[in-house]
């Protein structure tokens, strides 16, 4: 990916083809692949950290190796035990009653988490 992406040399590879090769032969050889793998695992670009998310949103680059596009995928934002007010604020989790990450009370973010742990 790496030498793709340097664009030094011309090596004429279709990265937006990449993710459905692998899937191809995922499927002929009966070995699935993980969601945490590099590169083409399904949570590769997915963000669940408070301050990924943050840095997420304001440079992709600071979490993220390479814009998702390039293999026909998309980044996604998660809430989980360890997510932020921001993620609250771009997941649109209560309904625009908050504009900002500064408006969300730490008290309903905690509640939030505790309410996840709990499952």
């Amino acid at each position: 990916m790496k030498i793709v992406l340097l664009n030094k040399y011309q090596i004429p590879i279709k990265t937006k083809l990449l993710l459905d090769v692998c899937h191809l032969v995922s499927k002929i050889s009966g070995f699935g692949i993980e969601k945490n793998k590099p590169i083409i695992g399904a949570n590769s670009f997915t963000h669940e950290s408070g301050m990924h998310v943050d840095g997420v949103l304001k440079d992709p680059s600071t979490c993220e190796p390479y814009n998702p596009d390039i293999l026909n995928l998309k980044r996604k934002i998660t809430f989980g035990s360890t997510s932020g007010r921001v993620n609250i604020v771009f997941l649109n989790m209560l309904k625009n009653r908050f504009s900002s990450k500064k408006d969300i009370p730490m008290e309903l973010l905690d509640d939030l988490k505790y309410a996840i742990n709990r499952g």
